[in-house]
């Protein structure tokens, strides 16, 4: 049984100060309650410092990157923003119970995230107990690497940020035969592929087969293979079509 729903977040802006630690905790709040705010939190696992009592603190870590988890073991997050070069993404990972007809909440959240931080790539992922396409797992723990490589797959509701318009082309994401897109700005692009988080739980099959007719109409070049990865994994050459970040290359740091 599927209970937690994983929030993605990559951008090349920085997210590391106290305002941006303070914005998130009460996004977070406001819409998927209280319950849903770390338990316990620390700059590594094992996490051991208590929220409640400590937010400050929460607030303090969270500038050096910080993991966090509630409910433990089930569902945790995890914020990366120390990279002060720009050479990767800032990262947040962040899951959330799953709960019927809070789809509005997941997209006022996506949305908000995804201007305020101008994302490359925003999205909310899950995994199956009988998960078909690596992708699943490959989507939870994504990196700069992996981007710059591939794109794993297609999650369940994302946004798409600039470099993918550019890559793909704005009517052929918003053309894509999802139950919806919607156009935020020349830049980003929202989809949804069902019209319930649970229409993709309950009927994974099919949840897995949409996906594929997404990358078939995206092009597949874009992707991870499904052959590459089961023989060479995270080794697998990087595909044909690749978007273009706005990063620094390592190359020409001096």
């Amino acid at each position: 049984m599927i209970k937690s729903i994983r929030f993605c977040l990559f951008t090349t802006q920085f997210i590391n100060s106290e305002d941006d630690c303070e914005d998130f905790l009460c996004n977070v709040e406001k819409n998927f309650g209280e319950k849903a705010l770390p338990k316990k939190f620390g700059l590594y696992e094992p996490t051991e410092k208590s929220f409640i009592g400590e937010r400050s603190a929460f607030v303090r870590y969270w500038q050096d990157g910080i993991c966090w988890n509630y409910n433990f073991p089930k569902r945790q997050g995890s914020v990366s923003s120390e990279n002060k070069l720009r050479t990767t993404h800032s990262i947040i990972e962040y899951d959330f119970k799953v709960k019927k007809n809070q789809e509005e909440s997941y997209k006022l959240f996506l949305y908000y995230f995804a201007k305020k931080y101008s994302a490359d790539w925003i999205y909310y992922c899950f995994l199956h107990d009988d998960y078909i396409d690596p992708a699943d797992n490959l989507l939870f723990s994504p990196s700069t690497i992996h981007l710059e490589s591939w794109l794993a797959g297609i999650p369940w509701m994302g946004i798409f940020g600039k470099p993918y318009v550019d890559l793909f082309g704005k009517d052929t994401i918003l053309s894509m035969p999802v139950f919806k897109t919607e156009e935020i700005t020349s830049n980003m692009i929202f989809f949804q592929l069902t019209e319930t988080l649970q229409d993709a739980i309950n009927d994974y099959e099919a949840f897995s087969d949409l996906r594929n007719k997404v990358k078939e109409h995206l092009g597949k070049d874009a992707f991870l293979g499904q052959e590459e990865w089961d023989e060479l994994e995270f080794d697998a050459p990087s595909a044909k079509m690749l978007p273009k970040f706005d990063l620094v290359d390592p190359k020409d740091i001096k």
